[in-house]
């Protein structure tokens, strides 16, 4: 009778050092991943970063801290900071950020999370100062080859202008394309409200026609795309926009003078009432809106209330619609 309370008794014992014994295993084993991922991640930004140095970039940042564990291995870039010479288009570029934290989750070990941490700024010669902030924001790099991934919510961007907010902004980048979708924009009025009502939707299919050409100067690299023939063939534009509902496609190039001209061709609804509301925001001016929507009725008629095929043109730094001048848009500065 005591041995078998005695087996009783031992048997319990070794079942919880066998489970003791394969806990610290798997802590171990977890450990060990963990670090050579973050050692595998330390490697990987040092060789990034002297290869963004010899494509022109400056990139500072400082000591990398490790954190994440035990579900994931993640590494923390502080004050970085990265800025483009000649070689970058545009001209000055700098983009800094308070931090960066890149990551390897054990859920989804084939993803790599970079994702900017607290308030952004961007710059370039001739851009005044600009801040950008989120509640978060991530570029989803998948390690098996499939295009990379943006996503943000909560967007602010601080311009010269004024504030542009965008609830949720998420984008695709396959090779030589970007596939986008922006819900929730307000845009700046230039006097320090927001032009109502917001965008409730802008959607962007886009790709180049042809890879742009290697080079230093980036003026040199667009003239050589443009002369081969490159442009942006826009497959689909969406806008919902209040009372505007359009879709269209496109085509975008460059100028003899390396200024964007673009041809194109809208189907809409709400025009009138959104000319209305421009106007009444001051984007536009009233005789303007006024000689546009007198346009439009006549290439409306005899329906009215059906969707308006509409061509579209931005040549010499002028928008067009239906030939009619809309806006000016500053010209490119290359260098």
């Amino acid at each position: 009778m005591r041995a078998v309370l005695t087996k009783r008794k031992i048997r319990p014992r070794w079942l919880a050092l066998g489970a003791s014994a394969l806990l610290a295993a798997a802590i171990v084993a977890d450990t060990t991943v963990w670090t050579l991922a973050c050692n595998r991640m330390e490697r990987g930004v040092a060789q990034a970063a002297a290869q963004a140095r010899s494509l022109g970039w400056t990139v500072s940042y400082g000591a990398p801290t490790r954190s994440g564990w035990p579900f994931a291995a993640s590494l923390t870039l502080p004050d970085f900071a990265g800025s483009g010479g000649d070689e970058v288009f545009p001209a000055g570029l700098t983009w800094s950020a308070v931090a960066v934290r890149l990551s390897l989750g054990w859920l989804h070990p084939t993803t790599l999370l970079v994702q900017p941490l607290g308030v952004q700024r961007l710059g370039a010669t001739g851009l005044g100062p600009v801040s950008l902030d989120a509640s978060r924001a991530e570029l989803a790099f998948d390690l098996r080859g499939a295009p990379p991934q943006a996503h943000a919510t909560d967007l602010q961007l601080m311009l010269p202008a004024g504030r542009l907010d965008i609830g949720v902004a998420a984008a695709t980048f396959p090779p030589d394309a970007i596939e986008a979708t922006l819900t929730g924009i307000r845009l700046p009025d230039g006097a320090g409200a927001q032009v109502q009502p917001p965008i409730d939707r802008f959607a962007l299919q886009a790709h180049l026609s042809r890879p742009v050409p290697p080079g230093v100067v980036p003026a040199e690299r667009a003239r050589a795309w443009r002369d081969a023939g490159g442009q942006v063939e826009l497959s689909r534009v969406s806008l919902r926009w209040g009372p505007l509902d359009a879709t269209g496609q496109g085509t975008l190039a460059l100028d003899a003078q390396l200024q964007p001209r673009a041809e194109a061709s809208i189907e809409a609804t709400g025009l009138p009432a959104t000319l209305d509301a421009l106007a009444r925001s001051g984007a536009i001016a009233p005789t303007a809106a006024s000689a546009a929507k007198a346009v439009l009725a006549i290439l409306a008629a005899p329906a009215p209330a059906a969707p308006v095929r509409v061509p579209v043109q931005l040549a010499d730094g002028i928008l067009a619609v239906a030939r009619f001048p809309l806006l000016r848009f500053p010209p490119l500065a290359w260098d």
